[in-house]
């Protein structure tokens, strides 16, 4: 039931991912479908809101970058939610996205994830309940 995103980005850069399907294959195979169109388009609102990209440090940027993946997971999700109820779906999906983003150089000395701001971390670990 597993599936598998790896494409170009345009200017954004390399996206791959895994997805592993729950129940059936049928959110995973969505997901997969329309996660990387989707961060293009949340990447593109997010950059034009702020303008002038080239006046933006690598940080700004990534903050950007971040941030329209985030969008763009919440987006497809809302959007599966929607199909699979009104066909009576349970599926489900958990994946493993990377983007090898344009004009980033890759630290030489591993840094944790928390410490980048990273997406990766999608959905982000609960604040626990007091």
């Amino acid at each position: 039931d597993d599936r598998l995103a790896a494409t170009d980005v345009n200017e954004l850069g390399f996206l791959a991912g895994v997805f592993d399907g729950h129940r059936g294959h049928r959110c995973a195979e969505y997901v997969a479908k329309q996660l990387p169109q989707v961060v293009l388009t949340a990447y593109r609102a997010r950059a034009k809101r702020e303008g002038s990209l080239v006046k933006l440090s690598h940080q700004q940027e990534a903050g950007i970058i971040s941030a329209a993946l985030v969008d763009a997971f919440e987006a497809v999700d809302k959007s599966w939610l929607v199909t699979s109820r009104k066909k009576e779906w349970m599926d489900g999906s958990t994946g493993l996205v990377a983007l090898i983003a344009h004009g980033f150089e890759v630290p030489l000395n591993p840094v944790p994830a928390e410490r980048l701001g990273c997406a990766a971390l999608w959905p982000k670990p609960k604040e626990p309940e007091t």
